[in-house]
């Protein structure tokens, strides 16, 4: 196996074990709507290695199940809409595929805990 770098090598690793369920969560970039360019967080995008979970999904989304900020209805700060939208995607991880238990690995993204564990992604050399 090749070295684990970051939450998709973890989740190629986690398929090529036979493990079902290679599922992570990610913060949703979104482009912004100004000629400034960049991006901003709105949500959450739930992803699957070699499957869409949302094939209508908006282009931009890629196939990705995506949950954003605005499924909240303004409760509060944006810190506290991004976690009450984590909790929504991490709901449908559990109805969709049984996923109860998730850690936030190195790279800030959300897998499975036994993953993080078994498969962890290495520290970073300076």
């Amino acid at each position: 196996m090749s070295e684990i770098i970051n939450t998709y090598d973890q989740l190629r690793h986690w398929k090529e074990a036979g493990i079902v369920g290679p599922i992570g969560i990610s913060p949703a970039q979104m482009p912004k709507c100004s000629s400034s360019g960049g991006t901003y967080r709105n949500g959450w995008h739930v992803f699957h290695v070699g499957k869409k979970l949302d094939p209508d999904a908006h282009f931009l989304h890629n196939g990705q199940k995506h949950f954003a900020r605005w499924q909240v209805k303004c409760i509060g700060t944006w810190r506290e809409e991004e976690a009450a939208v984590l909790v929504l995607a991490q709901a449908w991880c559990k109805e969709q595929f049984g996923i109860t238990e998730w850690e936030r690995n190195r790279m800030g993204d959300y897998v499975p805990a036994p993953l993080n564990s078994k498969f962890p992604l290495r520290k970073a050399q300076r």
